[in-house]
């Protein structure tokens, strides 16, 4: 924002004003984080018509890279996919 002339003072505003606090019960907070670093993944069919959703696979890394346990896996993958249904429906209104 500095590039396009903003003081620090107009960019802390910006921040203030656009910064939501969320309340995530630690259950939730694993998946979450796996939801965030998979949002620059989400698949768009060639034509860019509309959005398809995440590669399996680069769930399943991050998974790993997050130290899931097997046995919870299939409770974060549930809950990834939740949000990442909500997410499609939004992007493919």
């Amino acid at each position: 924002m500095r590039f396009f002339g903003k003081t620090e003072e107009e960019i802390q505003d910006w921040i203030d004003e656009n910064t939501v606090e969320l309340n995530v019960l630690p259950e939730n907070w694993q998946p979450i984080e796996i939801f965030r670093q998979l949002k620059m993944q989400i698949e768009v069919t060639m034509n860019g018509s509309f959005y398809k959703g995440f590669d399996r696979n680069e769930l399943l890394a991050i998974m790993d890279i997050y130290n899931v346990k097997k046995k919870q896996k299939i409770e974060v993958l549930n809950k990834v996919s939740y949000m990442e249904t909500i997410t499609l429906n939004k992007l493919n209104a």
